[in-house]
């Protein structure tokens, strides 16, 4: 039997194991219920937390690994993290990437909610370490891993607009506009075409022993993939004919292929395989990788956006959505440009303003520039996306031939031209999309009024000015709203509207974006882009000074860019950038006719000095006029261009088509020997010093 000391002690551990069980049942219940207190419905600690988005689950996506390594460090994480980073900065300069990339992965995973590590890591591997290597893969590389970096830390930190929208500028300015943007444009397509499609055993057949093309998968690839196989042949136009010579570019079908094996591991949305050999090659569909991040390109999540957000654009790339040739590097930041959009407040009803937050959980402002420009980069995406389509030749639904590949195998299989790319038009659509991105922003910001609206507002603006003596730059009066009628709080927000509206649409340069596709989605400024293109390229191409000449002649040549673009247009024709182009256009072309019209040249200015000479009563010194033994090489109602160019004139209001400004800078750009009066990298010399003759 047992003692009264046992039986105290087995009733306590009964009624300790009791309570326990209460306690628990409890907590529980008020874990994971609804209940209610005194009337009040009292949510659970669970619903709660995950209202208020602060539990893990809620945050993002939850790491196992890093957050058992968070509980280890048992509160030294700090001290953990700074000998992480100071690791990381060391093997950078040691040039040991593996281990950097391993150092930056721990620093991760032990502080994954901190926004900076993830950001300037990724920063850094795009930026710092791509420019380390030689090789242009190797760059690639670096420039993927980054950005797969930051795309991690997203999933893990959701909502955060800084992080959307450096994933999407760095994927666009460090692939579309570096230094090497042929061949890295060039390596983002292959990112997004299947390992099976590009396998270089594919375009290899074996006959009597040897290796020859196979040009029926060659023609099949070249029709799936326009642009790529375009931009490999023949590059991208630059300005100075050195820059367009160091280009990589593929001479010969053989190159191409060999470009292809090259960079058959490059970084992609599939999963790796390995490349076939020549003759085994056979169609297969090909697994992509399972994580998300893992892939490259990297997309956002098709997402649902909350009740108090931005709605999403529906045309925008997903991670499920499949990837074409036409899909270029600005559709990938234009999708996460429009996905940083979303956890921003609404605009407000001032132009340029946004709503309070009221949804603290889901909305966040960014950080590091004005929230109206940092509301313009979709629409940006868009607009590059179409000068990148007129910087590579893609204009209407024409297409492209493909010079000298399959000339000796009579063209393609069907006997037709080799031309890839036709039935689309490239240009059109593309600057329909971006106008319509442009105005999107316009109505929603409050940038475009129609005329009835913006009398409106500048008669109740100028009422308020009248009775208070203001003007342009005077602030709003400080006036108590409560002791106001209806007609003055009227005028008030009339005058801050222009007010804001004038600032903010000067701050993003609206009025010239919108403008500039408006005008640049005209059949008739596609014409003359495509037609000044061809033009340019007879000269980079082919050295065909005559063809090129001819070119700018054409009735969508020159003279339609000054009549059917310039002169309809006056905001587009008074930017800066239009009037150095035009410039541009206009010495490039007189630079031609001097070299191939010089006898042109002067015969014209024989016929201003020597009118005689060109009637009857002259014709004894002179038996055949001088018109007349030089073959015109241009059309009749065209000024010779060395005596005046075609775009030496004013508008309706009197004003140059291209100011002294702009003809000054283009030429100190061009030749700053010249017009500068020191030789390109000279430095200035010191205060006192004369002046350097020109």
């Amino acid at each position: 039997m047992a003692s009264p000391f046992q039986r105290q002690a087995l009733n306590r551990k009964l009624t300790y194991a009791g309570l326990i069980l209460v306690l628990f049942t409890v907590a529980y219940l008020w874990r994971t219920r609804e209940f209610s207190v005194f009337g009040y419905e009292v949510k659970g600690v669970d619903a709660q937390a995950s209202a208020l988005a602060i539990r893990e689950q809620s945050r993002g996506d939850v790491d196992l690994i890093g957050a058992i390594a968070r509980l280890t460090t048992i509160g030294s994480r700090g001290a953990a993290t700074c000998v992480l980073w100071m690791n990381a900065v060391d093997a950078q300069k040691r040039n040991q990437w593996n281990e950097l990339d391993m150092y930056v992965l721990s620093l991760v995973k032990l502080q994954p909610h901190f926004i900076t590590p993830w950001i300037f890591q990724s920063w850094n591997m795009s930026y710092n370490v791509s420019v380390e290597s030689d090789r242009a893969s190797d760059k690639y590389f670096y420039i993927a891993r980054g950005i797969q970096l930051l795309a991690d830390g997203e999933r893990r930190n959701r909502d955060n607009p800084d992080m959307r929208w450096s994933i999407g500028f760095f994927t666009q300015h460090k692939i579309g506009q570096s230094d090497d943007t042929n061949i890295l444009r060039s390596l983002f397509q292959l990112s997004m075409i299947r390992p099976n499609e590009r396998d270089p055993a594919r375009f290899w057949t074996l006959k009597d022993g040897r290796q020859e093309i196979n040009w029926n998968e060659l023609e099949d690839f070249c029709k799936n993939h326009p642009q790529l196989v375009r931009r490999l042949r023949e590059g991208m136009r630059r300005e100075r004919a050195s820059d367009q010579l160091r280009q990589f570019r593929c001479e010969r079908p053989d190159d191409l292929i060999q470009y292809l094996e090259d960079n058959f591991r490059v970084p992609s949305l599939y999963v790796d395989t390995v490349a076939s050999a020549a003759g085994t090659w056979k169609p297969k569909e090909d697994a992509y990788k399972d994580g998300v991040t893992d892939r490259f390109p990297v997309l956002p999540p098709k997402h649902e956006a909350h009740a108090k957000q931005q709605p999403r654009d529906e045309s925008a790339l997903t991670d499920e959505k499949k990837l074409y040739d036409e899909h270029d590097v600005y559709h990938v930041s234009h999708a996460w440009f429009g996905y940083a959009q979303e956890p921003l407040p609404e605009p407000d009803k001032l132009p340029g303003s946004s709503k309070p937050i009221e949804d603290h959980v889901h909305q966040r402002t960014n950080g590091h520039m004005m929230t109206v420009i940092f509301r313009t980069f979709p629409a940006q995406a868009l607009r590059f996306s179409s000068e990148r389509l007129q910087d590579e030749g893609w204009f209407d639904a024409s297409g492209w031939e493909i010079p000298d590949w399959f000339r000796d195998n009579g063209g393609f299989a069907d006997n037709k031209p080799a031309i890839v790319g036709a039935g689309r038009d490239w240009g059109l659509k593309s600057w329909q999309r971006a106008l319509e991105a442009w105005k999107s922003f316009g109505n929603a910001n409050h940038f475009l009024l129609s005329p009835q609206e913006m009398k409106i507002q500048t008669d109740r603006s100028n009422a308020l000015s009248a009775k208070y003596n203001l003007n342009a730059a005077s602030m709003p009066p400080a006036l108590r709203e409560e002791n106001l009628d209806a007609e003055t709080r009227e005028q008030i927000f009339a005058f801050q509207f222009l007010r804001d509206l004038k600032q903010h649409a000067q701050l993003c340069n609206f009025d010239f974006h919108y403008n500039h596709a408006l005008i640049e989605s005209e059949p008739d400024t596609l014409k003359c882009r495509k037609t000044i293109f061809e033009a340019f390229d007879a000269l980079r191409l082919r050295n065909d000074e005559l063809g090129s000449l001819q070119k700018f002649q054409e009735s969508t040549g020159l003279q339609a860019w000054r009549d059917k673009v310039l002169l309809r247009n006056k905001v587009f024709r008074r930017d800066s950038l239009v009037q150095e182009h035009t410039f541009e256009l206009q010495l490039r072309y007189i630079n031609l006719f001097s070299r191939l019209g010089g006898s042109a040249f002067k015969a014209k200015a024989a016929g201003l000095l020597l009118p005689p000479l060109e009637t009857p009563l002259g014709a004894g010194a002179c038996p055949v006029g001088l018109s007349l033994w030089v073959p015109p090489l241009l059309e009749k109602d065209w000024d010779n261009p060395l005596l005046g160019g075609i775009f030496d004139v004013n508008d309706e209001e009197g004003v140059p088509l291209v100011s002294d400004t702009a003809r000054t800078q283009l030429l100190q750009r061009l030749f700053p020997a010249v017009y500068t009066g020191k030789p390109s990298g000279e430095q200035p010399k010191q205060p006192g010093a004369p002046p350097a003759q020109p």
